[in-house]
């Protein structure tokens, strides 16, 4: 992050009215969580947006920007701030809502002849969900207690019902009736799962696009920060709660200048002139004058009051049932870990998707959890997961194959990238360092992941020289 700071303030010096420019420095303070990095970075990111005010992303940013200052009513008032147009020319264009580069993940969705695994090397792995067990794919069960951020977690695969053993008979007509109540049980805890499945899918959250996402989880953040009661008085205090009826067209939407009211000062290419960067906490920038909600973000309440939901049935179903084992389906525990994804509860979404991964070939469920232990420093856990895709990406890979690759034609583009990735988090010696104590569940892939780090280390990846 400093070698890139360093970059973005020359570049910033050469070209001061540059937004991009602008907006990528913000971003890279804000990466930082520090008060007087967070004060620089919505100066920087106040700036972008008066250069260009029609840019969503530079929007999504300054809302980061005043959340992490604790200025909230100023972050709801950005994240309504720019016009609908603005939003629906970014998800046009096919922007990643983060740094505004082509969104590749949409582009790489075509199933090649070769199947599943052909399709892995072109697929984006946030295009799947689960995937269908084949042949020679590594049979993964799960690593079980005293591994990740929930060491007490038994993830592995629970016997089901009638593998469970033991017990004598009394007499074939008891067991037809007990054989009986059990099917029914279990066909009523499949209905039921079901239908539960259904919903997780068709949730507002879980239909949100890209760009909707990044100012979701500002708002996440907010909810976070503040609790569902506080949330809504910040929403009344910053804006008009009335009802607008249908069919006023533009009744909803600001007609003024969108950023008139919300930054909170005139800034200079220098940034020194900013309210947020001058004033002393509890001060705050001028008050906000009230106006409407957008429709917009109204949607994204509603995602987030259908999101509490659902996560609070899941909790209250954990406290109520703390040791029944984990029957559910990869698929569900797949969308219970997306929820708790978006909700930004970490140690819930490890959860569920290391209950996801034992039970089904999922790799966007290694990825999110590879993801998760990076952020928590855990390399043991990371490299683990790297070497979990691996077992999914190179089908009957053996555990002496001298070639993994050979017969998959190479790994995909994205795993190479996740690999790569983790190498700049910990460095190279961290990563193999981390390889040699894998989970025995992993040996199989060694091989398979030697090569791929093999080949970040000669391809230069930063963090390949510590």
């Amino acid at each position: 992050p400093e070698a890139a700071l360093n970059v973005l303030v020359r570049a910033a010096r050469d070209t001061p009215n540059d937004g991009a420019v602008l907006h990528c420095q913000a971003k890279v303070l804000l990466a930082e969580r520090s008060p007087s990095a967070a004060e620089i970075a919505a100066a920087a990111a106040e700036h972008a947006v008066r250069l260009m005010p029609d840019v969503w992303r530079f929007w999504v940013t300054l809302a980061q920007a005043y959340l992490q200052l604790g200025l909230f009513g100023h972050a709801l008032a950005a994240l309504n701030a720019p016009p609908l147009s603005a939003l629906i020319a970014d998800e046009a264009a096919g922007q990643s809502p983060d740094i505004g580069l082509p969104d590749f993940s949409t582009a790489e969705r075509t199933l090649p002849p070769g199947g599943i695994h052909g399709g892995l090397v072109a697929l984006r792995p946030a295009a799947f969900s689960v995937l269908p067990i084949q042949k020679g794919m590594l049979q993964f069960g799960g690593f079980g207690p005293g591994f990740g951020l929930n060491p007490g977690l038994e993830d592995r695969r629970p016997l089901a019902p009638n593998d469970a053993g033991g017990g004598g008979g009394g007499g074939a007509a008891a067991t037809t009736a007990a054989d009986g109540a059990t099917a029914g049980v279990a066909s009523a805890a499949a209905d039921a799962e079901r239908e539960l499945l259904k919903s997780l899918e068709s949730c507002p959250g879980a239909l949100l696009s890209p760009v909707e996402c990044a100012a979701y989880e500002v708002l996440v953040g907010l909810h976070r920060q503040l609790g569902w009661d506080e949330l809504l008085k910040q929403r009344s205090q910053v804006f008009l709660m009335v009802d607008v009826l249908e069919g006023e067209d533009g009744a909803d939407e600001e007609e003024d200048d969108p950023e008139e009211g919300i930054v909170s000062s005139e800034l200079g290419s220098s940034y020194q002139g900013s309210a947020v960067a001058s004033e002393e906490v509890p001060g705050r920038p001028k008050r906000l004058p009230k106006r409407l909600c957008s429709k917009f973000l109204d949607r994204l309440f509603q995602a987030l009051h259908s999101d509490l939901g659902f996560f609070n049935d899941w909790r209250r179903e954990q406290e109520q049932l703390p040791r029944r084992p984990a029957h559910s389906s990869g698929a569900l525990w797949m969308q219970r870990g997306s929820l708790a994804t978006r909700l930004q509860q970490s140690g819930q979404a490890e959860l569920a998707f290391r209950l996801c991964q034992a039970r089904c070939a999922c790799p966007r469920a290694s990825l999110e959890l590879l993801g998760i232990y990076a952020k928590f420093d855990h390399a043991v856990e990371a490299v683990a997961q790297l070497a979990v895709l691996c077992g999914i990406a190179a089908p009957d890979v053996g555990p002496n194959d001298a070639r993994p690759w050979a017969r998959c034609g190479g790994w995909p583009d994205w795993l190479f990238e996740a690999a790569a990735k983790l190498i700049c988090r910990f460095d190279i010696s961290a990563v193999h360092a981390a390889a040699g104590q894998l989970p025995d569940v992993c040996v199989q892939v060694r091989f398979a992941l030697a090569e791929l780090l093999r080949a970040a280390g000669d391809a230069g990846v930063e963090g390949t020289g510590r």
